[in-house]
């Protein structure tokens, strides 16, 4: 007797429901401390929203449901909504919320680890025709929170926060009141005195600099993702952040 086996033609190009993706999470900031790591895989099935990733995150960190209250979450460069769908290799920024040397000097953008010249975002927009520079400059202080501070140094999620800070550059410029803008930010180890940041508005009238320096300066404290982190004479350390 001669027996037949059949045997199924599986298409290999086409999933199939349940396929398993692998994802990897990036913690930022004081979040790598609390979870010992900046980054950790997961094998999540596929069709997984931002939703069903948070339920699958809290079943490998149980009681951990805080850092979901205050965390966003980034999918590459963006932030993310819930229903966001993730494929294979996506990379998903934990960001806490944020506080508050160069290529070359015609960069009007720049987030760097080398030191930054005091009054060069200044120089980069002040040309004829701008009646106000609006600048912002912040320098490390000695003293925070009522304590000595040792050191200080700045963290990123660096793509991000590239292409967040272009993005909103380019929105001033499509005002009809704004002739330009420059937004530095220096990340990695800085001392007391030192340069962290420097944005600099010019406009044809005051009002509309002043205007735009401050939104910039307040989307660094709500969504721009560069975290800072203070050491101080008494050996504490702290992450600044809205939430702390």
């Amino acid at each position: 007797m001669v027996v037949f086996w059949h045997v199924p033609v599986i298409d290999v190009h086409r999933p199939t429901l349940g396929n398993i993706m692998l994802v990897e999470v990036h913690y930022y900031a004081f979040l790598k401390e609390r979870f010992g790591t900046s980054k950790e895989e997961f094998d999540i099935p596929e069709g997984t929203t931002i939703g069903r990733f948070k339920e699958l995150w809290l079943g490998r960190h149980p009681g951990h449901e805080v850092v979901l209250d205050f965390a966003r979450l980034a999918v590459g460069d963006d932030y993310v909504a819930e229903d966001c769908l993730l494929s294979g290799g996506a990379v998903i920024s934990f960001l806490p919320p944020v506080s508050g040397g160069a290529p070359s000097e015609s960069d009007h953008v720049r987030l760097v680890d080398t030191e930054l010249r005091w009054g060069g975002a200044e120089e980069l927009v002040s040309r004829d025709g701008a009646g106000a520079v609006a600048t912002f400059r912040g320098v490390i202080r000695k003293h925070s929170e009522g304590k000595e501070v040792v050191s200080l140094s700045y963290e990123a999620q660096e793509g991000m926060a590239l292409t967040m800070m272009t993005r909103i550059r380019d929105e001033a410029l499509r005002r009809d009141d704004i002739t330009d803008v420059a937004i530095w930010h220096r990340i990695g180890e800085l001392e007391v005195g030192d340069l962290a940041v420097e944005i600099a508005v010019s406009s044809p009238h005051r009002a509309a600099s002043f205007e735009v320096c401050r939104s910039i300066i307040e989307q660094f404290k709500t969504d721009i993702p560069v975290f800072k982190r203070e050491q101080f004479a008494d050996g504490t350390v702290q992450w600044k952040h809205r939430c702390h």
